[in-house]
């Protein structure tokens, strides 16, 4: 239990950032424009058209590397990789991404389709927010 506790009690202080920074960390609408199927069946037109869209759902995964972040987000109907650059986004909102956001949360992420190197389809993110900061991991499977 003391393991629950300590995540606990670290994922309040990340909440406390949230709110520092100005983020509604349990906002009561999203802006949602695709779920996960439909944006990935639809993937290659909007890629084309460099649509914006934005997408929800809760962080399955993290991979941090230097000044980029990859995550899965997962909606109910399909998984989608999101990539947040520095670059993109800025210092400040890029550093509230790494430092707020734990695996298990539930964000929304606006951006455009692009395909990765590995020819992974994914959502390059230029903005995101809390939808709802979880208190404890997702559970085991």
């Amino acid at each position: 239990m003391a393991i629950i506790d300590d995540i606990r009690a670290e994922r309040m202080k990340k909440l406390e950032l949230l709110k520092e920074a100005g983020m509604d960390p349990y906002p009561i609408d999203t802006n949602r424009t695709h779920d996960g199927k439909t944006f990935l069946a639809s993937f290659k037109n909007l890629e084309s058209s460099g649509e914006s869209v934005t997408l929800a759902g809760r962080v399955m995964s993290l991979r941090a590397q230097g000044g980029i972040v990859f995550a899965d987000i997962f909606d109910g109907t399909e998984r989608v990789q999101i990539l947040i650059k520095k670059d993109d986004v800025g210092d400040a909102v890029f550093e509230l991404f790494v430092n707020a956001v734990d695996a298990s949360d539930f964000i929304e992420v606006t951006g455009t389709a692009f395909t990765t190197k590995r020819e992974v389809s994914s959502l390059s993110t230029v903005s995101w927010r809390m939808l709802a900061k979880s208190m404890r991991p997702v559970p085991d499977e």
